[in-house]
């Protein structure tokens, strides 16, 4: 007996959406990580720790975990190593004493600026030819999707 053909159409590697995002992930972050590991030493998960304390302020470590889609190991971790380095600084949490926060070092804060502008610079390379309102809506996009794939999970 035959196999009736199959009507769906089949899965084409080159334009599967997932596929095609993680080639570019991995193209983008080949090009960064020359900029936060080859010139300045540290590695994805102490630069995205530095960038949400930066962010925040100050922030206790466990929360850290949530905002930088790191395990908490890492974070520790990660957070360990750039205390070694005098990026990072722990301060007593006022409000909570079972806690800790930690705040960038005047030298983190230094090496922060200096990455940012680096990678902002990287960031242009990547976006070259788009306007600011296809940028716009790219972020907008990428966040639907990442809140889409989030929901069914």
């Amino acid at each position: 007996m035959t196999k009736p053909p199959n009507t769906q159409p089949l899965l084409t590697l080159d334009t599967f959406f997932p596929y095609r995002l993680r080639r570019t992930y991995a193209a983008m972050n080949r090009c960064l990580a020359s900029v936060y590991e080859d010139q300045h030493g540290l590695s994805q998960a102490e630069w995205r720790v530095l960038a949400i304390i930066a962010r925040d302020g100050q922030i206790r470590s466990r929360d850290i975990a949530i905002g930088a889609t790191i395990d908490k190991v890492a974070v520790s971790r990660a957070v360990s190593r750039l205390e070694k380095k005098k990026l990072v600084e722990r301060k007593p949490n006022k409000e909570d004493a079972r806690s800790i926060l930690l705040t960038l070092s005047h030298s983190g804060e230094n090496l922060y600026n200096l990455l940012s502008s680096e990678l902002l610079e990287v960031e242009a390379q990547f976006l070259k030819g788009f306007d600011k309102s296809e940028v716009t809506k790219l972020i907008n996009m990428l966040m639907q999707i990442e809140n889409n794939a989030s929901a069914d999970t």
